[in-house]
């Protein structure tokens, strides 16, 4: 039972920050010129690079943060503090998705590149999602911990793929009014896991400066 609702907990919070509502005007813009047979085989690769690219650094990422010498509590500071402004940016109207300039996007060509960037990262595991998949690994006690985020982390992107797959369809339907509504509401609870992250870091440093 605890399993089950860790892995749900996890796959709203890793699913609030790829978002992949508020990436459908993006991806049917990057993905207008190609067919439907090619579209789905770059959702779908993309979606699985994604997937690996935040499983990559929620099991290696504190690897490197701590030969850096930087302790998890300031880690989860700075990364609660990017993902504030990061929900900031979304609940105002500025995600950073939209970020791509139009001209890199109209040289995309290959599938195999189109599927990884921009795509998979940074559209799906940008800068914001790796940065949580790290925070929420710094809060683990053990190694099983890990294993249930990236079970939630695969689950997210399984969601993600038939989204986004059907992503022609559901803007056609739904309309942008709608999908930017939803993809603010992500934001909101990105920002509440931002704040969870900043104060959890704030009392493990007063904790040890007392001890």
């Amino acid at each position: 039972m605890d399993a089950l609702y860790l892995i749900l907990k996890y796959i709203i919070s890793i699913f609030a920050i790829v978002d992949p509502f508020g990436a459908i005007p993006l991806i049917v813009s990057v993905l207008k010129n190609f067919s439907e047979k090619e579209r789905e085989i770059i959702i779908k690769k993309a979606s699985i690079y994604g997937c690996f690219i935040l499983i990559f650094f929620l099991f290696l990422g504190n690897f490197f943060v701590r030969i850096l010498g930087v302790s998890i509590a300031d880690f989860q500071i700075a990364g609660g503090i990017i993902l504030l402004l990061i929900s900031i940016n979304i609940i105002f109207g500025q995600p950073l998705k939209e970020k791509i300039p139009p001209e890199e996007i109209s040289l995309i060509k290959k599938l195999e590149n189109v599927a990884l960037i921009p795509v998979a990262t940074p559209i799906l595991a940008g800068p914001g999602a790796m940065v949580t998949s790290m925070t929420i690994a710094s809060s683990q006690e053990s190694f099983l911990n890990l294993l249930i985020v990236a079970i939630s982390i695969v689950i997210t992107f399984l969601i993600s793929y038939f989204i986004l797959k059907a992503s022609k369809y559901i803007q056609k339907f739904l309309g942008e009014i709608f999908l930017d509504i939803v993809s603010r509401m992500m934001g909101i609870i990105i920002m509440a896991l931002a704040v969870q992250f900043i104060v959890k870091g704030i009392k493990q440093n007063f904790f040890n400066i007392l001890h």
